[in-house]
């Protein structure tokens, strides 16, 4: 009977108690240890018994906030890269102004300057680089033939695939280039902390899991595409 006095029940909590005293309350259920029947002792708990529940708290807390986290994750990225993208096009402004051609053609220049060999580089390849449709080049590189700023000739292996070259006008006006580009390039590497080009191995990294990503998500609405819909 004296070993029964020790035992005091739980008082029911007002419904507004708070969820800031859950805790607590679940520390007391955990704890108590059944005596005999009827009657139960309330233990003082271990501290390895708190750490644990502490634990599960955390993990639960954890879990719960990464559910929107990977929606949240990819909108911010993309709106990153979209400012990255205008603040880069600004700075080729500057260049393309130089050879009188828009961004887009400028970039169609350089991507042929670093991709050509001794008899030029392809269109689809040039698409590639740029993530850019093929007849989008081609309409440019006509353009930028008209300019007499890339040379346009047949593949000597395949007469229907089209080669581009830049022309000696526009290595030549791209020389002149090279001082502003050389210094802006540096302004960036030295004020970036060396971060510059730890950032482009893991942008593509990041590169091969989104398009990884891509195939998921295609999966995916694929899997919940009504039935019997038209997918023309």
């Amino acid at each position: 009977m004296a070993t029964a006095s020790l035992s005091k029940p739980l008082r029911a909590q007002p419904s507004c108690w708070g969820r800031e005293h859950a805790g607590d309350l679940d520390r007391q259920r955990i704890f108590q240890k059944p005596l005999f029947r009827g009657h139960s002792v309330l233990q003082a708990p271990s501290a390895a018994a708190l750490e644990l529940k502490d634990h599960v708290m955390e993990t639960k807390q954890v879990e719960g906030s990464q559910t929107s986290a990977p929606d949240d994750l990819l909108q911010r990225l993309s709106w990153e890269v979209k400012q990255i993208h205008g603040c880069l096009s600004e700075v080729q402004k500057c260049w393309a102004a130089g050879l009188g051609v828009t961004v887009a053609q400028w970039n169609i220049l350089m991507a042929i300057s670093h991709l050509a060999d001794e008899e030029g580089v392809r269109v689809s390849v040039v698409s590639d680089k740029l993530a850019v449709d093929g007849s989008f080049v081609t309409a440019q590189s006509q353009l930028l033939e008209s300019k007499g700023l890339i040379r346009r000739k047949p593949s000597a292996t395949d007469r229907r695939v089209v080669l581009l070259a830049l022309s000696s006008n526009a290595r030549w006006q791209i020389e002149n280039l090279s001082g502003s580009m050389n210094a802006a390039n540096a302004y960036v590497a030295n004020n970036a902390s060396g971060k510059a080009h730890r950032l482009l191995a893991e942008l593509e990294e990041l590169k091969s899991v989104l398009k990884r990503a891509k195939l998921l998500t295609a999966s995916d609405a694929l899997r919940h595409w009504p039935r019997g819909r038209d997918t023309a």
